[in-house]
């Protein structure tokens, strides 16, 4: 890299830089006249260290550009050489070039769980699932100390958080049918059109392969734990192509457990039980096709289903209680893919989403008096996303048009029904510049969100309809510097907001008031990332730090009713390693660390200070993988440490060691099978991700897939 080159970065970070970051809070402080002062240390600072990222490799620069020999004037034919790849679609993001700190489980890796996506995404650096206990177990997902409503959850770029309570139920999805997981910790790329506090994950599957095949899939394993799958693709034309798949998994989940009988300070009354009303019973479908109308344009649709019937143990593990969560997501979509739109490319498509849900507890076992519900859940939508090579710029543009609609009938009791309604409507931009021998990428983007809500409010013995309107702005930059083919940095600095849930603006069948006047949570978020690829040694370290603002919490009143008030502001911060070292050929070893920090800033008198509810300290994952011949062999440590189940700092979250072995073998005489076995939790720990809530102590599980 030329001393001229160098000159360039330089002009670019101390000229255009801090001009953006500048205009961006100019232009949102003259918006909302709430930020704090020291929201603007916080820019400067982010901008220094970009900065001083540059200048730390000055020296660096000037001698290579001194020691570099003269180039040879004379101009040198090569032969033509033809690159073959797949072209990356508008509405999808090639990850390899992003700014981000972004992780993509592959399909290999999935093929060894038996279980849900939560299943899989557990062990991923800074990432952590809190579940009910048992497979297919009610799962939410926080990223680098974010809640379950900041993290934004996709199927296929299809938002999935309800649009009431904000949180998805990662046990609903199994595996079955998904091709990758995307991980994105900080702001999302605009091909996701939602802003986002803490991150993103797009769950993507399987996608019509160009050939012929079928795959079958059998697993069995303790606690009557069953998983049967059976999938096809099929070519009926070279360019017409159709793909189906059906699936089940089910589990008893009647594991033993050391029941205090919620007495944990008296050790006389504890015993060894099984858990009861535990079981878990899941259905998925898939139906999809592809329509090559030329070389450029497809015409995709794509039918999924989610059923799961779930049933609820009480804190007591009481025998014979039978409440129950009966959920069923339905997922449409149909889009036309063009690759060759002049220099760019565009998505423009159609999508529906039924999501019902059965809540029966008419023993009051669960929550808060006896229960039957029943709600129903519509979303439709369109989403437009094109893109465009303007010299070194790749813009993108996302519009996204929506419509949601919830209805809630309360089969017993005297309490309302309720109807809610969001219209929205999201416009995303983004710039992704390339300089410097395309060794640099920067990249600026921009959300603006518009939202008009109408629903009815609890007011003391009636319902009051509420019509509100708003519009929400957020932004993201981004920088990314391959110094070379071993070394990558990157920096991220972005603005995300979550917006009000209807449930908070519209209260909650009277266990909660809403508050139409609701602000959306705020959040600055700054990573640093070092990317080391020395073979046989990769090794990725980040940084990161949030400041949250305007944190929606619910306060409650002499009779137990609550309020949701944004009064809350935290800050978090933390490192991330991640860290593969494959010594030789049959041998690999996988480490991944999280030390975050998280604390509650708000004038709470007793949160103040005090860490958020839920949230790790320390987790790290440690694994060694061995190839002989058709087997390969691997053992697991998984580590937690640290947190509070609540927001007083009251009571402790014990800490998680447990370790997994698992063994695969794939004969060579029989193309296309595999089998394997798998041993978790093999020391017989209890751990309680939900206070109350055990997780299985020592279990088995048998797989066996055929491809054809």
């Amino acid at each position: 890299m030329s001393f001229s080159a160098f000159c360039r970065i330089k002009h670019f970070i101390l000229c255009r830089w801090p001009g953006l970051i500048v205009f961006l809070s100019f232009i949102d402080y003259q918006r909302v006249h709430r930020r704090r002062v020291s929201s603007l240390v916080v820019y400067c600072f982010a901008v220094c260290l970009f900065c001083l990222i540059v200048t730390v490799f000055f020296a660096d620069f000037v001698v290579a550009a001194e020691s570099t020999p003269a180039v040879d004037s004379a101009t040198t034919v090569l032969e033509e050489i033809a690159v073959i790849g797949r072209v990356v679609p508008a509405d999808e993001v090639d990850t390899t070039r992003q700014p981000g700190f972004i992780s993509v489980i592959a399909r290999d890796e999935i093929l060894t769980r038996v279980g849900t996506v939560a299943d899989v995404l557990a062990n991923q650096s800074s990432i952590q699932v809190r579940d009910t206990g048992g497979m297919g177990a009610f799962s939410t997902l926080y990223l680098r100390g974010s809640s379950a409503q900041q993290v934004n959850v996709y199927l296929d770029g299809v938002l999935l958080n309800n649009v009431v309570s904000g949180t998805v139920d990662l046990g609903r999805i199994s595996l079955n049918q998904i091709e990758a997981i995307e991980i994105y910790r900080g702001a999302p790329p605009v091909q996701f059109a939602h802003s986002a506090i803490g991150g993103a994950v797009n769950i993507r599957s399987k996608p019509i392969n160009k050939e012929n095949s079928a795959e079958l899939s059998l697993g069995i394993g303790s606690f009557d734990t069953l998983k049967v799958n059976l999938s096809g693709a099929y070519l009926l034309t070279p360019r017409l192509g159709v793909q189906a798949a059906i699936g089940y998994q089910g589990s008893d989940n009647d594991f033993e457990f050391d029941n205090d009988n919620q007495t944990p300070l008296n050790p006389y009354d504890d015993t060894v039980e099984n858990r009861n009303n535990n079981q878990v019973a899941m259905f998925n479908g898939l139906m999809s096709g592809h329509y090559h109308v030329s070389e450029s344009q497809t015409i995709q649709l794509r039918i999924q289903r989610h059923q799961k019937e779930q049933h609820i143990p009480d804190l007591f593990n009481s025998i014979d209680t039978r409440s129950a969560l009966d959920s069923d997501l339905t997922q449409v979509q149909l889009y036309l893919n063009d690759n060759a739109w002049f220099q760019g490319a565009y998505a423009l498509g159609v999508f529906y989403g039924r999501v019902t849900e059965h809540f029966h507890d008419r023993q009051g076992r669960i929550g808060l008096g006896r229960q039957d519900e029943r709600s129903l859940t519509n979303t439709l939508g369109a989403a437009l996303t094109g893109q465009q090579l303007w010299r070194e710029h790749w813009l993108t543009a996302s519009v996204e048009l929506k419509w949601d609609d919830y209805k809630n009938r309360q089969i017993i009791g005297d309490r309302s029904d309720q109807t809610f309604d969001r219209y929205s409507a999201t416009l995303a931009v983004q710039d992704d510049y390339a300089f410097v021998d395309e060794s640099v990428i920067w990249q600026a983007g921009a959300r603006v969100h518009g939202i008009r809500d109408s629903g009815e409010r609890p007011d003391e013995d009636a319902l009051v309809e509420v019509n509100v309107s708003d519009w929400y702005f957020s932004w993201h930059s981004g920088l990314r510097w391959d110094f070379s083919p071993s070394l990558t940095l990157k920096g991220n600095l972005s603005k995300g907001v979550r917006i009000p849930r209807l449930s908070e603006k519209f209260g909650d069948r009277g266990w909660f008031i809403g508050n139409a006047e609701l602000k959306e949570e705020e959040a600055i978020n700054l990573d640093l990332e070092v990317s080391l690829v020395l073979n046989p040694v990769v090794l990725n370290m980040a940084f990161f730090q949030r400041w949250l603002d305007e944190a929606i919490v619910a306060s409650y009143d002499s009779r137990g009713v609550g309020r949701f008030e944004n009064i809350s502001q935290a800050e978090i911060q933390g490192v991330e390693f991640d860290a593969s070292y494959a010594p030789l050929e049959w041998l690999t070893l996988v480490g991944r660390s999280t030390f975050q920090h998280t604390e509650n800033t708000s004038g709470i008198l007793d949160q103040q200070g005090n860490q958020l509810a839920g949230h790790y300290e320390q987790a790290h994952y440690l694994s060694g993988s061995v190839h002989y011949a058709d087997w390969v062999f691997r053992s697991e440590l998984e580590f937690q440490v640290g947190g509070y189940y609540d927001s007083a700092a009251a009571v402790a979250i014990p800490d998680k060691t447990q370790a997994n072995l698992s063994l695969q073998w794939q004969p060579g005489y029989l193309s296309g099978s595999v089998f394997s076995v798998q041993v978790r939790n093999i020391t017989d720990e209890s751990f309680e991700a939900f206070n109350g809530y055990p997780s299985p102590g020592r279990h088995y599980l048998f797989t066996y897939n055929q491809s054809l």
